[in-house]
């Protein structure tokens, strides 16, 4: 059973402040063996690990983005009119488990990543919400076969108040996925290493893009499930 699934009935909630956050995060960093003097931004990728998720996109993406950083950083230095800035690091966690997770791990350890790092962990139930709700961002790899289903990892995300940048396979998921409302929608790597560029070039002085793309995915976490039901079903399903 996949994580995203054992929280349909227990969704992720962000309801703790801001430092109880970032303390679950650095514990999650400590845990991931994540070692960094700077900036973090927090990318999560809950996964079942199913040939519907394209992982080969994000090994891509990820040479793309190194590529993008290291031309950024030689221009910072060369032009040396304000003080050097650095890209923050990136840490993408992909939970879950399932039988092309030592496949993945293997690919991305030959990658020379120097400012993305990837982590893999399976979460258990009473840790998933949490790390969930820590993230910065969110990214569905989910790519339907059918093109009609809405994958329960956005429903986790969007419920914990977490953005998404989403892989695009329809109209389906744009009616969830709103690009610049909750997310944004990307069809292949450039794209998504682009898109993440520009997201955290300034991160977290810089983050008003961030903070409106959070305000969205908190504004699609309603209404929850005990309020649909309230709302919606309670009086013709079970009627005074």
């Amino acid at each position: 059973m996949s994580e995203s699934s054992t929280t349909v009935q227990r969704r992720p909630s962000c309801r703790s402040n801001e430092s109880n956050r970032e303390q679950i995060r650095q514990a999650l960093f400590v845990r991931l063996g994540i070692r960094s003097t700077g900036t973090v931004g927090f990318i999560v990728c809950p996964t079942s690990w199913t040939a519907d998720e394209d992982f080969d996109l994000v090994i891509e993406a990820v040479r793309y983005l190194e590529d993008r950083v290291r031309g950024w950083e030689a221009l910072e230095a060369l032009e040396a009119l304000h003080a050097r800035r650095r890209f923050p690091d990136l840490v993408i966690l992909v939970t879950g488990d399932g039988n092309r997770r030592a496949e993945f791990e293997r690919r991305f350890a030959g990658l020379p990543a120097r400012r993305v790092q990837l982590r893999t962990r399976w979460l258990e139930p009473e840790d998933y919400p949490r790390s969930v709700g820590s993230a910065d961002l969110g990214l569905c790899l989910h790519r339907s076969s059918s093109g009609v289903d809405i994958p329960m990892k956005v429903a986790d995300l969007f419920g914990a108040g977490v953005p998404v940048f989403a892989l695009d396979y329809g109209a389906c998921l744009a009616e969830r996925v709103r690009h610049g409302v909750n997310g944004r929608l990307f069809s292949n790597a450039r794209q998504l290493a682009d898109l993440l560029f520009d997201l955290f070039e300034a991160f977290p002085a810089e983050s008003s893009e961030l903070d409106r793309l959070r305000t969205g995915a908190r504004r699609s976490a309603r209404p929850t499930w005990e309020e649909g039901w309230a709302l919606e079903a309670r009086a013709l399903l079970i009627p005074d």
